[in-house]
């Protein structure tokens, strides 16, 4: 077994994620799916108040050392969640020294609507909305596009 095979078996991976009125945690602490860990939680106003708290029961300083990768959610959520979430991450980042990345909730999404309705093959675009607790949507559209791989020499 290669170097690099044995590190991406012991690849750990935190990522955290909010919404409108919730956010989350994930880890997983190699490729197998039984050590994925989770954690979610509504909020009100209270967010600032408990993210740090919540995030230090969720996983041990340990555990938070061993982190390969961080991953934060940069939307659509609510704004000021969003905000909090990624300057914790990015502090975290930092903090460990480990590479961070972010993703959309509504490129997740498409993927699994595209998926889910054959969009892959009829190559349609599509739209994915929310509305907007006071005033509003949120929207984008998506298109599928598959790049074909090229074989290495």
């Amino acid at each position: 077994m290669t170097n690099k095979l044995k590190q991406r078996e012991n690849y750990s991976t935190l990522v955290i994620h909010s919404t409108d009125n919730s956010f989350g945690f994930g880890y997983r602490k190699s490729n197998n799916l039984e050590s994925d860990e989770l954690f979610i939680k509504k909020f009100d106003n209270d967010l600032c108040n408990n993210l740090i708290n919540d995030l230090n029961k969720f996983i041990s300083k340990e555990n938070l050392q061993k982190i390969n990768k961080l991953s934060v959610s940069i939307g659509p959520a609510n704004f000021n969640a969003s905000r909090l979430i990624v300057v914790l991450a990015r502090t975290i980042s930092q903090q460990i020294n480990c590479p961070l990345d972010s993703f959309s909730s509504f490129e997740i999404m498409a993927k699994r609507i595209a998926s889910k309705n054959n969009i892959f093959t009829n190559k349609k675009s599509f739209w994915i909305y929310k509305k907007l607790k006071r005033k509003g949507l949120i929207a984008g559209k998506y298109e599928i596009i598959i790049k074909k791989k090229t074989p290495q020499i």
